[in-house]
């Protein structure tokens, strides 16, 4: 695989990049269910975030389960008991949009065309519910062996992965969440899009392997993303599994926020910013300290690490029994 930066000649994947696809590739397959927040500190500004973010996505691409078809059949669920103003729903072959209308004998949700001169109802069973969508967001899972973009970049990332299951490759996820700089989210895409890959003389850049939703709509969204600006997410999902914050604004605003209580969290920053910035993160961190011990236990069988990148790791403390 090569690598390109800021539209430089290509080369080999340099190190440091290497190294935080990898920490992001370990860090789901770390076990115990205490909450981990970390500090990545890099000597400049980069796409570290998005590095680690596509570590960690490449290593859910191995996993079972590793899809939201559940919890999207549990939110359908919620939204007919709800019927909220302005939601409606589109299938993945019926045309036209559909709302809901209650519940058939075994309370999966019915759904209705409100504009229809037809009467016909039609329920939504959970072996069906992939076929549905909210209108306006990605789907949940493709048919007809479609599968995410540029899908023969992930098998290259990482040196001891594993296999790739390839139902995974046209399911959404949205376990890992990259929030965005404090700035804005189209600061962030342009940042992610700075890094490029080549593999057998195809291209593609970060933000596209990222395939967050509003960066490619339409596709397979195996990236949940947090708007730390707007305090928005660009999709409706469950409770990430971990959140790699991109900046010290987003960090700052993610580990004490609403939804992410019992989300891990990794913060990456760079040491180039204001000392007050760089401040206001120290003081976070040691306040943390208060419940949370350091856990090296991530960067064992992690390749050595770059010079001038540094990493803390806390885990919450168990309470005494």
């Amino acid at each position: 695989m090569d690598f390109s930066e800021v539209g430089s000649t290509w080369r080999s994947v340099p190190s440091w990049a290497s190294f935080l696809i990898e920490f992001g590739f370990a860090w789901p397959a770390q076990p115990g269910a205490s909450r981990r927040i970390a500090i990545v500190s890099m000597p400049c500004d980069s796409a570290a975030a998005g590095l680690i973010v596509l570590g960690a996505m490449r290593r859910c691409l191995e996993l079972d389960d590793a899809n939201d078809v559940g919890s999207h059949y549990q939110r359908l669920l919620e939204l007919a008991h709800k019927r909220p103003n302005g939601v409606s729903l589109r299938h993945a072959t019926l045309p036209g949009c559909f709302v809901f209308d209650g519940f058939d004998p075994n309370r999966n949700p019915m759904v209705k065309q409100p504009r229809s001169k037809s009467s016909r109802r039609i329920n939504i069973p959970r072996a069906s519910a992939m076929d549905w969508r909210i209108n306006g967001e990605a789907p949940v899972a493709v048919r007809n062996g479609q599968q995410v973009p540029n899908s023969q970049f992930y098998a290259h990332l990482v040196k001891q992965g594993g296999n790739i299951r390839p139902s995974n490759l046209s399911e959404s996820h949205s376990q890992i969440c990259l929030a965005g700089r404090g700035v804005g989210a189209a600061p962030t895409r342009g940042c992610m899009a700075d890094i490029r890959f080549r593999v057998d003389g195809c291209e593609a850049n970060l933000s596209q392997l990222l395939t967050v939703q509003r960066w490619m709509p339409g596709t397979i969204s195996r990236v949940n993303f947090y708007n730390a600006r707007t305090e928005e997410f660009d999709r409706q999902a469950g409770r990430p599994q971990v959140v790699i914050a991109d900046g010290d604004a987003s960090f700052l605003r993610v580990v004490d926020g609403k939804g992410f209580e019992h989300s891990d969290v990794v913060g990456v920053i760079h040491r180039t910013m204001e000392r007050d910035r760089l401040e206001a993160v120290g003081t976070k961190v040691r306040s943390l300290r208060q419940w949370y011990d350091r856990d090296g236990a991530i960067l064992n069988g992690l390749p050595e690490r770059p010079r001038g990148i540094g990493i803390a790791v806390l885990r919450r403390s168990q309470p005494c029994q």
